[in-house]
């Protein structure tokens, strides 16, 4: 990982979260330090790997269109975090979400995690809750979550018995139009 794609990778986690956190999340936050932030969040990640973690990006031909990135083993119950799963905001909606999502569970099948998998959702996210919901996810109330701008909010976990049936529910849904974007795998760092 260069430095050119920690800053890819925070500049479209940052216009992700701007875009889909805006009234959830204060707009100081998402109209100033949310990119610094973001940017020293990727940095640590990346210094300091933790075991197993694998990630996908897709590129088009402007530059990165979505990443995907996950923790194997991360919680007792709910095995591997689905940690990040962002798609440039002018292309959500064309299946390029469930494409990273199969890239990234062929990843961790390959790598031999196979177990459960989960991820966390603000209860105010509802586009997020509809797309797990129609990936088959079991949604669970998690508590509240702090966030970096300080606000705390409600949160859900959304889980699936197995990576397996993640891949093959994202696979199902990747028919939801073509994508021009190329995946391409990133390994443990």
């Amino acid at each position: 990982m260069t430095a050119a794609d920690e800053l890819a990778v925070a500049q479209l986690h940052a216009q992700s979260w701007a875009s889909a956190y805006r009234g959830m999340l204060r707009d100081d936050y998402l109209d100033g330090p949310v990119f610094d932030e973001r940017l020293a969040h990727w940095q640590r990640r990346w210094t300091r790997p933790e075991p197993g973690q694998r990630g996908v990006v897709a590129l088009d031909d402007t530059g990165l269109a979505g990443f995907a990135f996950a923790l194997p083993a991360h919680h007792a119950r709910w095995g591997t975090l689905l940690d990040n799963l962002h798609v440039r905001p002018a292309l959500r909606g064309g299946g390029l979400g469930p494409r990273l999502i199969t890239a990234l569970a062929d990843a961790l099948l390959q790598a031999g995690h196979g177990g459960p998998i989960y991820l966390e959702v603000l209860e105010a996210n509802q586009a997020a809750r509809r797309f797990y919901h129609r990936l088959g996810a079991q949604a669970v109330p998690a508590g509240l979550a702090t966030m970096p701008d300080g606000t705390t909010l409600p949160e859900w976990i959304y889980a699936w018995p197995s990576i397996e049936t993640l891949r093959a529910a994202a696979n199902l849904s990747s028919g939801h139009g073509p994508s021009n974007a190329g995946l391409v795998a990133c390994t443990d760092s």
